[in-house]
């Protein structure tokens, strides 16, 4: 029997070209595992994922639904305001226009609730200057658009139907 010894040079050529050939077959295998799904992973249908997917944008805006304000407990409508002429009472509507008259006599704010001046129709609550400092910001600006009550007494000035506001107190604001 003989025994043939192998140099160390045909040795590590030998031994190269197996460290190339697994490292070959490693890298087949990595790109092979990215690529595909392992066995035991199942993937998800939208129909089964836990958290349910988001409503479509038209869901997500509310709907507003204008509805009429209902009149605050005790006051009256600004409509019929006109029917208690001489009398203290509570009127209710949304002010449609505001007006300080700072060159006039007297200095009034007025404060058009309803309708806007020139309409013969609307309930105008007036301050006059004297009572302007009562308020602590301008009133034709604070009220401005606003849905008020006011308590006053009601009196007729030139076919329109106006309630004297000496306080702030005797307006609140609604909305």
């Amino acid at each position: 029997m003989t025994f043939k010894v192998k140099t160390q040079h045909e040795i590590g050529g030998k031994m190269k070209r197996v460290i190339i050939a697994l490292l070959v077959t490693l890298f087949a295998l990595v790109l092979i595992g990215c690529t595909s799904a392992p066995a035991s992973v199942q993937p998800v249908e939208p129909s089964q994922q836990s958290t349910p997917a988001p409503p479509p944008a038209e869901e997500l805006v509310p709907q507003v639904e204008e509805v009429e304000p209902q009149t605050p407990s005790g006051a009256i409508d600004w409509t019929e305001a006109r029917q208690y002429v001489g009398q203290t009472v509570t009127i209710y509507g949304t002010v449609a226009g505001t007006h300080f008259a700072s060159g006039s006599n007297g200095r009034p704010t007025f404060i058009n609730i309803g309708v806007d001046h020139p309409n013969q129709n609307r309930v105008t609550a007036v301050i006059w200057g004297e009572y302007r400092d009562n308020f602590s910001q301008d009133p034709e600006v604070m009220y401005s658009g606003r849905t008020i009550t006011v308590t006053g007494e009601i009196y007729l000035f030139d076919g329109v139907t106006n309630i004297r506001v000496t306080s702030p107190s005797q307006i609140q604001i609604i909305e």
